[in-house]
């Protein structure tokens, strides 16, 4: 674990990150589209980062999806492709698509029973990162009330796997 700084309080504050090569479990999702994607069809050429939210609607999580939207092509340029699994229906993920005011490339993946975060042990907001070999690489959890992490430092820690 390392400490960071929090820019809204200037206290110290733990970000949890760790490291993991147990094998990656499959999944089968629906989109906004209902079309199903699964865990290779979203590899990138080195791997993916898989972000895990709850509901799409909450300030929280709206936050983080234009995160990804903004900085996906940071972590494509280092080989990984960007997705996030949400605990919402398909259909909700459908009208956050045609509200939202950006334009949102990143792939959004509904996960009402919520069984991908549970395969992925993700309880709560963070990221994954999934190797080309199908293996954990790594994974981080958020704090209540933060995005993500700094986008510099998920892309170091990205060059460093």
């Amino acid at each position: 674990m390392s400490m960071v700084r929090d820019l809204n309080t200037g206290f110290l504050e733990q970000e949890q990150f760790y490291t993991d090569n147990r094998p990656a479990p499959d999944f089968h999702l629906q989109d906004c589209e209902y079309n199903e994607r699964d865990l290779h069809s979203i590899m990138g050429e080195r791997g993916v980062v898989i972000g895990f939210i709850k509901n799409t609607w909450t300030p929280e999580s709206i936050r983080r999806i234009l995160f990804m939207q903004k900085y996906f092509r940071r972590f494509k340029a280092e080989g990984y492709n960007v997705c996030l699994v949400v605990a919402d229906q398909p259909h909700t993920l459908h009208s956050f698509y045609l509200s939202s005011e950006v334009k949102v490339d990143v792939p959004l993946l509904a996960d009402a029973g919520e069984r991908a975060h549970q395969a992925f042990d993700m309880d709560r907001p963070g990221l994954v990162v999934v190797g080309r070999d199908h293996s954990i690489r790594a994974k981080w959890f958020v704090r209540p009330g933060h995005v993500w992490m700094r986008p510099k430092k998920i892309v170091d820690k990205l060059s460093q796997l």
